[in-house]
């Protein structure tokens, strides 16, 4: 028995390797994303079938629109390796909304310009049985974009193991070369486009030998152009191309997907508008990339500490604070535009840069976080080779300078001098003087504007806190806000209250123990943290455990956390709940279906699914049509008419065929007195006479009958053509996370027609987005633009809202409340600027000078004079000091005798912005000069 059953695997394992080595996995019909347009043929073909697909391809047709779901890859090589489906140059591929193709094969390029769009590329094949999968898309050195494609399928995992295959997705992976024996040609290009959340890859080798398999090596020239969601869950590489470019987009708030890249010296990588940061889930890599380029407000915060050659542009970030010591080989370049938004270069409070080449422009320097600068130690911190900048070359970020540190160069270093104490005091004890026991999480709960903002939902539920360092001095509150964060997530841990107290081992292997609430500092009660839920959050009791150090491990487990119990300095237990009268975050919805109106023989129904949140939607249920019930012949008798056979409907009682009157045959003899039987008379020929009816009544989805019947009994029918569709107008609004659609919508069988997407609303502009106070109101004008670029129109997709006020210095927000086609909110931001200042005169002294300015009385909180030996005002010899707003003149001493210095002038107003300290300037006065006496 045993070797019958070793032979039947035998034998099994057999069959699949004949067949390429396949174990089929089901494809979901509706592959891709709701909205996609429904594609009229144009010059090309619609395709059902395989066989139709496959003669398409031969017959070099395009477009090609996939209908419904096609397996294709059938053909394998002796050896069992599948042989690819081969896609002509030029080809176009479309779907509709149930339009997928599930490749059981390769996918190989014959030639530039392939283009899939709006649908699903289902790679199919396992591992199955311990088979070979073949989810290849060979480039063969030609151009590929995949526009709105969704390429993710769901493997077998490990629950069958061999048999069911181990992988727990299926992903392609796309080479810049060919299948074994094929010819490629010398430019291989890949561009993603309108990615979805199913747009992923295994990884993209844009370079590669011939490997174990012995498709066709490619090293040409290459192309990657990603949008920030595909997902690429190895790698990027384009280490063995002779020349590459890998350029990866975003709308300026766009976390990129793909974060590992591989390249060489003749690589170059281009961000805009992404952000590109290491987290304790995926790491971003950029090695060996000889060109990297950060532009449009990019961030890149890899774990890489050698980098080649550097440049920021528009305000984009260089985040190295991930490594300790690090290095640029070749260049840097900072903005060289003074008018443009200077990048940012954000280095380890403990570390340090060194490059190696040329230095240009200008960067901002700082340490911790782009957003929030850091602590700043005495050191020097920026290395450069003989030729590299000058004292220009990095500045410091203006909360430094206010707080009396200076960015110094000399011989190719510059070192951060200081006039306060350096930051760099450790916590040694925290006292919480008050704490929450019980929270009602729907009471601090943010909604994704109060996110954004940083604003507090209720400050009546806070922890009340004192830091004091290892001397025992307390730390002051203005310390704990702008300078060490000790409140933030990056401090404080919040786990479920039983895993943190329990040794079980099964507890410690716990990965869902973590709550989404923080603590945010109140704005009105100093040294008080309130708590604020984010999405996602959970009733239960939970342990808050506030920590003596910044935790940059990463916590997966129980046993992670566990693991940081030395430096737990103090911790609170809370119990979270949810009250019955709000809607939470991270709501479940649990619909109940009400079924009203019913659906008749010839009417749809509505189906009402209402959550207890109060979320709903409908969907139609289609006319049920009639049930019809034979109504039985009656057989005419001398005396009694008869009927012909009929039907009705069993349900709504409608006659479908009418039953028609059969005369009585005529009168009986009487037997006792007969007649002389009257000579008999040649029968009249009959003559139909019919009469009509609508046996069945046509519908939008079927042809109706009309029947024609004699008295007879003799009858014939016609068919009655189908009715036109009864189409109302039905429109999902698009928001700015997802598309919409419009479509029509018959009301009698559901049938859709029409459908049209309604692209996402993306962009707020602003005409003028900073101002100078003049006294007056500023209004600025506003476009919303959607994903594709086109301008909606005020008034019909939107309306705007103005804060009031909007004259005075500060920072005001436009809101843009969407309708029509659209739904939801959007935002935008502009600066009143206080007013600027100018320059009386400027007088010398002995080693000094008297700087006198016109006063302004308005809205401002005082002036700050800027002085220094150098015209541009960079280097060392750049100074800040500050005067009250009632001064309208201030004496500077010990400076230089006979030295010329260069001074300006420019006002500020101190205020909170969403929550934090801001400080706003004016533009600087013109520039004044004077020579100091002896």
């Amino acid at each position: 028995m045993k070797k019958i059953i070793k032979n039947s695997i035998y034998m099994l394992a057999a069959v699949l390797l004949v067949g390429g080595i396949q174990v089929p996995v089901k494809a979901q019909e509706n592959s891709v994303q709701e909205g996609t347009n429904l594609l009229a043929e144009e010059a090309g073909v619609t395709v059902y079938t395989r066989d139709e697909f496959m003669d398409a391809l031969r017959q070099k047709k395009s477009p090609i629109t996939v209908a419904t779901v096609i397996s294709v890859g059938d053909e394998a090589e002796t050896g069992g390796q599948m042989r690819p489906v081969l896609i002509p140059s030029g080809t176009v591929i479309r779907g509709t909304s149930k339009g997928c193709i599930d490749f059981r094969c390769p996918l190989q390029l014959e030639g530039d310009g392939v283009i899939f769009r709006d649908i699903g590329m289902h790679f199919v094949s396992t591992d199955a049985l311990w088979s070979v999968p073949h989810r290849e898309i060979f480039l063969a050195g030609h151009s590929l974009t995949l526009d709105n494609v969704n390429t993710y399928v769901e493997g077998g995992g490990t629950g069958l193991g061999g048999i069911g295959g181990f992988e727990k997705e299926l992903l392609p992976t796309v080479y810049g070369g060919g299948y074994p024996g094929t010819a490629v040609g010398g430019n291989a290009s890949l561009t993603v486009v309108n990615s979805n959340e199913k747009t992923l890859f295994q990884g993209i080798y844009m370079g590669h030998d011939s490997g174990s398999d012995n498709k066709v090596l490619y090293q040409g020239a290459a192309l990657v152009k990603l949008d920030a969601k595909a997902v690429v869950r190895d790698a990027v590489d384009t280490s063995q191309n002779s020349q590459a470019e890998i350029y990866i987009s975003g709308t300026g708030d766009s976390a990129a997907k793909a974060t590992k890249f591989y390249g060489n010296e003749n690589t170059a990588m281009t961000l805009a508008g992404v952000f590109m940061e290491s987290t304790e889930v995926d790491a971003v890599e950029v090695v060996n990339i000889g060109n990297v380029v950060l532009k449009n407000k990019a961030w890149l915060a890899p774990v890489t500490d050698t980098m080649r050659n550097v440049t920021l542009q528009e305000g984009a970030c260089l985040d190295l604070s991930n490594v300790k010591n690090a290095e640029i080989t070749g260049d840097f370049g900072g903005e060289n535009d003074p008018a443009g938004d200077g990048g940012i270069l954000v280095l380890n409070p403990e570390g340090s840069l060194r490059i190696g080449g040329t230095i240009t422009g200008t960067t901002r320097f700082q340490t911790g976080h782009r957003l929030f600068p850091g602590v700043l130690l005495k050191k020097p911190y920026i290395y450069a080779a003989e030729r590299g900048g000058d004292g220009s070359a990095f500045v410091l970020a203006e909360e430094y300078m206010e707080r009396g540190f200076e960015l110094r160069y000399a011989n190719g270093i510059w070192d951060v001098y200081g006039e306060q104490p350096v930051l760099n005091r450790e916590i040694g004890r925290i006292e919480i003087t008050s704490a929450p026991k019980k929270v009602d999480l729907t009471s601090i709960a943010q909604n994704e504007e109060e996110i954004q903002a940083g604003t507090i939902p209720d400050e009546s539920v806070f922890f009340e806190i004192t830091w004091y360092d290892k001397d025992g001095i307390p730390f002051s509150n203005s310390d704990i806000i702008e300078d060490y964060y000790f409140y933030d997530n990056s401090y404080v841990i919040l786990i479920r209250s039983d895993y943190w107290k329990s040794d079980a081992v099964v507890d410690q292997n716990q990965t869902i123990w973590s709550q989404p609430v923080i603590l945010l500092e109140s704005n009105n009660y100093p040294g008080r943290y309130c708590l604020a839920a984010q999405p996602g959050y959970f009733e239960g009791d939970y342990t808050v455990l506030f920590c003596s150090r910044y935790i940059d491990e990463k916590l997966e487990t129980v046993a992670d956390v566990k693991a940081l119990r030395n430096i737990v300095l103090a911790e609170r237990d809370v119990n979270f709940y949810i009250s019955s009268s709000e809607k939470p975050e991270g709501h479940v919805h649990e619909y109940q279906k009400v079924l009203d109106p019913q659906p008749t023989c010839t009417d749809v129904g509505i189906m009402t699914y209402t959550c207890s949140c109060g979320d709903a939607y409908t969907e139609k249920i289609a006319a049920r049509g009639h049930q019809p019930v034979t109504d039985p012949m009656v057989a005419p008798t001398e005396t009694a008419e008869g009927k012909t056979e009929g039907s009705h409907c069993s349900v709504c009682g409608q006659v479908l065929k009418a039953q028609e009157i059969i005369p009585a045959t005529g009168n009986p003899v009487d037997p006792e007195n007969p007649e002389t039987p009257e000579t008999p008379q040649e029968p009249q020929p009959h003559k139909h006479t019919y009469q009509s009816s609508v046996t069945r009544k046509p519908t939008c989805t079927q042809e109706g009958t009309r029947t024609f019947t004699c008295s007879c009994g003799n009858t014939y029918t016609e068919k009655i053509a189908p009715e036109d569709h009864q189409y109302v107008k039905e429109c999902t609004p698009a928001t700015p996370e997802r598309s919409g659609k419009q479509q029509q919508v018959c009301r009698v069988c559901a049938q859709t027609n029409a459908m049209t997407v309604i692209d996402s609303p993306r962009e707020l502009i602003l005409n003028k987005t900073v101002y100078s106070y003049d006294g007056k109101v500023k209004r600025p004008a506003v476009t919303v633009k959607d994903s594709k670029g086109k301008v909606l129109t005020a008034g019909t997709d939107y309306r705007v809202s103005y804060p009031k006020g909007r004259k005075n210095p500060g920072v005001y927000t436009v809101t843009v409340e969407l309708q029509g086609n659209y739904s939801g909110r959007m935002t935008g931001s502009f600066t009143v600027k206080p007013r600027k200042t100018s320059l009386k005169k400027v007088t010398a002294k002995s080693r000094g000078m008297q700087v006198t300015w016109k006063k302004q009385a308005a809205q401002i909180d005082g002036y700050q004079i800027q002085y220094s030996t150098d015209k541009k005002f960079t280097g060392k010899t750049a100074k800040f000091l500050k005067a009250k707003k009632s001064a309208a003149a201030k004496t500077v001493s010990r400076l230089k005798e006979k030295k010329q210095y260069y001074v300006r002038i420019r006002t500020y107003k101190a205020m909170k912005v969403n929550g934090k300290k801001k400080t706003l300037y004016s533009d600087w006065s013109d520039v004044k000069t004077v020579r100091t006496k002896k």
